[in-house]
């Protein structure tokens, strides 16, 4: 995909550079996951907290045109690229370049559904990692301290509770690392219908709940 500079993901072909994560094939079951619960819901507003190249997000769009989709990055470069692809898709996503930790100020109303591929991978990892990933995917998108793994689920989850930022019943579905999914699921403790799904490997991968 570096090479090509394309990626197609759940029916669509991305513009993918150094500038985001190239999109992976259980983040195309998470949006599957994801689309699913939306259309059954019929959700309004929803959510991808981390888009990188926009992936989820137009997916979700694509899939559900009936709703508005808010996708958020710390990273600028990453935004710019996601707009491309966008644009090019003609797929009307609203970007905003806000940090985890602000999720809630985009709230207004509560989502339906937050959905978030963020970075999980212990900085212990990255010599176990093939050199494709590690010398052209962006390492902020990619790694977390090895005594924070789960930084960025702690945050959103906090976020999404008890900031506001999710409706009662709202989706809540993050991806998740293979060795975590179980710690994660425990930061959830207190909500409705916590779940560990498999990908198609067998690899607990994804994890989702609903705000009580």
């Amino acid at each position: 995909q570096h090479v090509l500079g394309q990626a197609h993901f759940h029916g669509l072909e991305l513009k993918t550079d150094s500038r985001a994560l190239i999109p992976r094939p259980e983040t195309e079951e998470l949006a599957a996951w994801v689309l699913e619960w939306v259309r059954t819901h019929r959700a309004q507003r929803v959510c991808d907290a981390g888009t990188g190249t926009g992936c989820l997000a137009l997916a979700l769009k694509a899939g559900w045109p009936g709703a508005e989709v808010v996708a958020l990055d710390a990273s600028s470069a990453a935004l710019d690229l996601a707009g491309e692809n966008g644009e090019r898709l003609g797929l009307e996503v609203a970007w905003h370049h806000v940090r985890f930790e602000e999720l809630s100020k985009l709230a207004s109303p509560p989502f339906d559904a937050v959905v978030s591929n963020p970075p999980y991978i212990p900085d212990a990892e990255r010599a176990q990692l093939d050199a494709v990933v590690v010398d052209h995917d962006p390492h902020e998108a990619l790694f977390v301290p090895d005594d924070a793994p789960l930084v960025h689920y702690r945050t959103l989850v906090e976020q999404c509770g008890t900031g506001g930022a999710l409706r009662s019943g709202g989706l809540l579905a993050f991806e998740v690392h293979e060795a975590l999914a179980d710690e994660v699921a425990e930061l959830l403790t207190g909500w409705h219908r916590v779940t560990i799904h498999c990908d198609l490997q067998s690899k607990p991968r994804m994890v989702t709940a609903q705000r009580p």
